[in-house]
């Protein structure tokens, strides 16, 4: 008989902004809710795997919709920050990967990985750069740790070109287009690609740069995943605009699709206006797009030396209240110079979010939830639960927050427990707690 797992004494979302008060018993199967049904606390379980919420609330599970498993706690080995702007952060990154080993990657990919399912993701792009100075070694610790973690969290490759496609000369193509095309033909483990236009030395070369990467998604059947528009410059036009007029130039979908486009950081667009907004909505029409916020990065690097200090990221509930647009938030970095500070916890966007954003009633907090779960999921082209309210038949990988002050998704987001227990296919592959012990004067 196929093992089951029993949830109980557990909350769901409401089915609007109100919470639902009720308490629920839900069974997980291998891959799938087998059934929801209303909490009796004096029944019994039959079933192989039993386990209480104790009042908390049941969620789908995070996702990593952007995140970067090869660049991670570079800080801890050498704190070499100066003056904190981007391109520092791009020359002393790349100085750390000419250090790169096979063992180092391992390690510090497999920590982030522990960490993250620790708090309850189930899922992650994950960011691996091919150049010509790491070359497949990113690339090839990605596979190995896809592997390793595969019962417990998918990670969705992606290949990554971080440097420009073109030198300087304007004629001579750099090594790093090679390798990236190079990687597709070799690992059939990648699932998307993506480059970042805005670090070539002109608009042409950026569009070059985007009409490359276009041309080997279709090669290879693969999801489209640009970092775009990084700057709060009015006089940099927005390429997200290009990207559009490529992807239906190519006739994407209807040549690919099953397959998403994700822009990630786009802090650029903050700058449009309602009416270049409405445009941009237009503009994607039926193209599968996300936009994935990257705050904790944005908000650090983004509005330096500018007297106003404007700290831009996409405004999430915004985009997608007034917008219809799909917007996802990720972590992004963990522990070097692009994003020093915080860890690898999706949760710990929102209520981040609840201030950046200035969002805070439940419809607010409900859209900022949805952000790191489903939109994440989604974002990637990962399988998910239509809504935060689980149903019988959505995929059994979920997340409990434990606790009668995690009861509702308003409490969740204001202040996230670190109790939580992590659910891959039906099966437990996490419990984090706290242990509280105040020692008192005597």
């Amino acid at each position: 008989m196929p093992s089951t797992l029993t949830i109980s004494n557990v909350h769901l979302p409401g089915t609007g902004t109100e919470p639902d008060n009720n308490l629920y018993t839900v069974v997980c199967g291998d891959a799938q809710i087998v059934s929801i049904n209303a909490f009796e606390p004096d029944a019994t379980h039959s079933h192989s795997d039993w386990v209480d919420a104790n009042g908390g609330l049941l969620i789908p599970s995070l996702c990593h919709s952007h995140i970067h498993l090869d660049k991670c706690y570079l800080l801890e080995r050498e704190h070499n920050i100066k003056t904190g702007t981007f391109d520092e952060a791009l020359q002393v990154t790349s100085q750390a990967k000419a250090k790169f080993t096979s063992d180092d990657l391992l390690a510090r990919g497999r920590r982030l990985i522990q960490e993250s399912i620790l708090f309850g993701v189930t899922c992650m792009r994950a960011h691996v750069e091919v150049d010509d100075i790491v070359q497949y070694q990113c690339l090839d610790a990605a596979v190995q740790l896809k592997r390793e973690f595969a019962n417990s969290c998918d990670i969705l490759i992606s290949v990554f070109a971080q440097d420009p496609f073109w030198k300087s000369d304007d004629v001579n193509q750099s090594a790093n287009l090679t390798y990236l095309r190079e990687s597709c033909l070799r690992t059939p483990e990648i699932t998307s690609i993506g480059s970042a236009p805005y670090v070539e030395n002109s608009p042409e070369k950026s569009i070059r740069n985007i009409q490359a990467v276009v041309d080997i998604a279709i090669q290879h059947n693969l999801h489209l995943d640009f970092h775009l528009d990084y700057n709060l410059s009015e006089s940099s036009k927005p390429m997200i605009f290009d990207v559009i007029s490529e992807l239906n130039r190519v006739q994407w979908s209807q040549r690919m699709p099953t397959k998403h486009i994700t822009i990630g950081h786009a802090t650029r667009l903050t700058l449009l206006d309602d009416g270049q907004l409405r445009e941009l909505r237009r503009a994607i029409g039926t193209l599968p797009t996300s936009f994935v916020g990257l705050p904790q990065s944005d908000v650090y690097i983004m509005g330096r030396g500018d007297s106003r200090a404007p700290r831009g990221t996409l405004n999430v509930p915004i985009l997608k209240r007034e917008y219809d647009l799909d917007v996802a938030i990720a972590v992004n970095n963990v522990g070097n110079a692009f994003t020093p500070q915080g860890g690898p916890d999706p949760l710990s966007l929102c209520p981040l979010g609840v201030a950046l954003y200035q969002a805070s009633t439940p419809a607010d907090c409900h859209s900022l939830l949805e952000a790191v779960s489903i939109d994440s999921h989604r974002a990637v082209g990962h399988k998910c639960a239509a809504s935060l309210r689980v149903k019988k038949g959505d995929p059994s990988d979920v997340l409990i927050l434990h606790g009668t002050r995690q009861s509702s998704i308003t409490q969740v987001v204001l202040a996230p427990s670190v109790t939580r227990t992590t659910i891959k296919n039906g099966r437990i592959v996490a419990k984090r707690t706290v242990i509280d012990h105040l020692v008192q004067d005597t």
